[in-house]
């Protein structure tokens, strides 16, 4: 699709929500509108870390302590942030537009993975290592393998650690046949 087919919407900081001028928005709002609740909940029980990635990343809050997904649209992600430098103290709204067009409600599962990443990505590694980053994404790349694929893996790992022990139980022997102290065993 080319740009001239394209209208902004929701301009926040330096960041558009796009929506295809051909897309029946209407239709995508209803859909949206059966499904929210599921997903809102998911990502508030599932996900809030990225929540919170979000409203520090997309949305310029880096003080930002906690976040939850309160609604959502066809042009993107309304998130209630909690930030103790607020003048107020109470939790703020923020809008937090799609990187790019949603073009169905199936659409918003690949949508915000792809802006976690991004958000992750642009916080950098200490936040990444600070917030569990690569932890959840071992967790969650386990969870999505096959019994077959988590059972080679165990495999491997199984193997790897029999050859070590026996590594380990063969230097420990040759070093008591010759009666040498062995550096390593101390």
């Amino acid at each position: 699709m080319c740009n001239q087919n394209r209208i902004q919407v929701g301009v926040t900081s330096a960041r558009m929500a796009v929506v295809a001028e051909d897309e029946p928005v209407e239709t995508l709002e209803a859909d949206l509108e059966k499904s929210k609740t599921r997903i809102m909940t998911h990502m508030n029980k599932d996900h809030a870390a990225s929540c919170l990635a979000y409203v520090k990343y997309f949305g310029d809050r880096p003080l930002a302590t906690s976040a939850k997904l309160v609604d959502l649209s066809s042009k993107g992600l309304i998130l209630e942030a909690e930030d103790p430098e607020s003048a107020d103290q109470a939790p703020s709204r923020v809008f937090v537009p799609y990187s790019r067009p949603l073009k169905s409600v199936e659409d918003i599962w690949k949508l915000v993975i792809e802006m976690h990443h991004e958000a992750y990505q642009g916080l950098g590694m200490l936040y990444k290592l600070k917030h569990g980053y690569y932890i959840d994404g071992a967790r969650h790349a386990v969870a999505h393998m096959s019994r077959a694929q988590k059972s080679k893996i165990f495999g491997g790992i199984t193997a790897c650690a029999i050859g070590a022990a026996a590594v380990v139980y063969w230097r420990r022997r040759s070093h008591i046949q010759q009666k040498q102290p062995c550096l390593a065993c101390q």
